[in-house]
């Protein structure tokens, strides 16, 4: 008998208007426009599912992320999450610039709710995995943008979330790391059963790393399905 799949993401008609226009003194005397920057969006994820999030600027990608995250939230509808969410959303974010790496590590731990023993446990993983070094007792405010997303990345595969969310988090990578990124991923979400929502413009990444596809086309969904269809139906159509 097949198991059938645990659902641990579920998104309710959703839809997210943002005004733009004007702002200021001037905009009293101007009228601002809403933009549908999502628009009636209904999908299931389920867990150890690897998805991509798939099309072109403007369509709507990172807002799914965010209010996914919970980092913003729908103007219509509801989205329901069973496990926590460790999320990358660009360099940089979740992170106190004046605290070193190790101190980093502490403080998204305890955002997961995992006590020290257990954060101190995983440190090593994630510093070798991030190959910063000694690096790692250094402020996080003089790190390059590579060098924060490689402890980013560190930090939420190895820390206790149920489901990882990355926006472009391989954009600066070099080879080898995007590679090593990849296999980890693969890894992770097969022996852990976690879930990864993943947005990326290079159809590489998408096609070496997961298995289902989410494409948006100005706010709306145009499709949710597996991974080879869906990359064909994306440059088919968006290419």
């Amino acid at each position: 008998m097949i198991k059938e799949k645990k659902k641990c993401i579920s998104i309710n008609n959703i839809s997210k208007k943002y005004e733009i226009g004007t702002f200021g003194f001037k905009s009293v005397f101007k009228k601002n426009k809403t933009i549908d920057a999502l628009k009636d969006i209904n999908l299931d994820i389920y867990q150890s599912d690897r998805v991509g999030v798939l099309g072109l600027n403007g369509s709507g990608k990172s807002t799914l992320l965010k209010l996914i995250s919970r980092v913003a939230y729908p103007t219509r509808g509801s989205i329901d999450v069973e496990g926590k969410i460790s999320s990358v959303l660009e360099a940089g974010a979740g992170f106190n610039m004046e605290l070193s790496g190790v101190d980093n590590i502490f403080l998204n731990g305890a955002i997961l709710g995992m006590n020290r023993k257990r954060i101190f446990s995983k440190i090593k993983g994630i510093v070798d995995f991030s190959e910063l070094g000694e690096m790692i007792n250094t402020p996080i405010k003089r790190y390059s943008t590579g060098m924060m997303i490689r402890l980013a990345f560190a930090i939420v595969t190895y820390l206790d979330g149920d489901i990882i969310i990355l926006d472009e988090i391989m954009a600066v990578a070099d080879e080898s790391f995007r590679k090593k990124c990849v296999s980890k991923i693969i890894t992770d979400t097969i022996s852990n059963s976690r879930t990864l929502l993943f947005v990326s413009h290079d159809i590489r990444n998408i096609a070496e790393t997961c298995n289902k596809i989410i494409c948006l086309n100005k706010g709306k969904l145009a499709y949710y399905g597996e991974a080879k269809e869906g990359i064909k139906f994306y440059n088919d159509n968006f290419s």
